[in-house]
């Protein structure tokens, strides 16, 4: 499609009304942490791997230079979603870009976010309940490794069945099992349009700068909860890295999702927000000031806009329907024929 003005018209039916100070409140309320590691010093005072924290959280550090680098005792607050974030309480890793020039996805930047154990990965009692102020989509980083100990492919490749734990079930089934989804935009270090987007771990936080330092990487799966309390379960992944988990609000008013066009349409898709919806039938576009037809469907909360124009095939030559210009045409072929030939007579007079 050539550059032309294109304006599409939404006309969007508010449901819900919500006070400005409740919009405020954090997102993550609570974490609940079971069947974790809990480490306590000879005086029950909390050491080492401490329970699970979240933006906005503050304690002391039990281990010098963890999370980040500072003495025992001194006050450290989790903060907002971003690169070179801490990862774990109880290791100096840093969330970052998988390379200097694929950092970290925007959708993530800003987000609350849960900081856990690194050596939590392996306890199969582990879990999280997670309780959020409102609709959100939560993000899963899961490393690579898992299911299968290698880093050149997603976790648990290529089907998810991999059991390094040994207890009898996929290594994390329960991400498959709950309805978890890759988020695919090419986002990843293999430009593999069909395998998740990464993140990058750097595992001794001396990177020089976002996607420095990598060692390893985690691929990144979405779910979106209502407000309220959910379950994130097991990591499985026994000597590798703990999962993440990265918490952003549903938007309030819908927002445009995708957007991708050619010589031939367009495609729109756009998401609800959580205060404000898409009336699919009330959508129009226009082109050059002139109304288009377009197909547009909803599913769920989402509603998709196509237009499509049928190509029109390129006019073949023919020059038997010409014979005129046929002959000029062959009559020029001919004459620089023997112009050729003459100029390398010319030059090769024994050629």
């Amino acid at each position: 499609m050539t550059r032309k003005a294109l304006l599409l018209s939404l006309a969007a039916t508010l449901l819900l009304g919500a006070p400005a100070s409740l919009r405020a409140l954090p997102v993550i309320v609570d974490v609940v942490e079971t069947g974790g590691d809990d480490e306590r010093d000879a005086e029950g005072n909390p050491f080492d791997t401490i329970v699970a924290k979240w933006t906005g959280v503050t304690w002391n550090r039990t281990v010098a230079n963890e999370p980040t680098t500072g003495a025992v005792g001194t006050p450290f607050t989790c903060g907002f979603f971003g690169e070179e974030v801490p990862a774990f309480v109880d290791r100096n890793h840093e969330w970052t870009g998988a390379t200097p020039t694929l950092l970290i996805p925007k959708y993530l930047l800003g987000g609350e976010y849960i900081m856990s154990g690194n050596d939590n990965r392996d306890n199969p009692s582990y879990s999280l309940q997670v309780t959020i102020a409102k609709k959100s989509f939560v993000y899963m980083l899961i490393g690579d490794r898992m299911g299968d100990g290698d880093n050149a492919n997603p976790p648990n490749h290529p089907n998810w069945t991999g059991d390094r734990s040994g207890d009898g079930v996929p290594d994390m089934q329960w991400i498959v099992d709950e309805g978890w989804t890759p988020v695919k935009t090419g986002h990843n270090r293999h430009g593999n349009p069909d395998w998740p987007d990464h993140i990058g771990v750097d595992e001794s936080a001396d990177g020089a700068g976002p996607g420095q330092g990598v060692n390893q990487w985690s691929s990144i799966y979405l779910k979106v909860f209502d407000a309220g309390t959910f379950t994130l379960g097991a990591p499985d992944n026994s000597g590798q890295n703990m999962y993440g988990a990265v918490v952003v609000p549903y938007p309030e008013k819908p927002i445009v999702t995708a957007a991708r066009g050619d010589l031939f349409g367009f495609t729109f898709s756009i998401l609800d927000g959580s205060l404000t919806r898409v009336k699919a039938d009330t959508i129009a576009v226009t082109l050059d000031g002139a109304p288009v037809t377009t197909e547009v469907t909803k599913s769920g909360d989402t509603t998709t806009i196509r237009h499509r124009v049928t190509p029109v095939p390129p006019v073949r030559f023919d020059p038997r329907r010409c014979p005129r210009l046929h002959r000029r045409r062959h009559a020029g072929h001919r004459a620089r024929r023997d112009a050729d030939l003459h100029g390398r007579d010319l030059r090769h007079p024994h050629g």
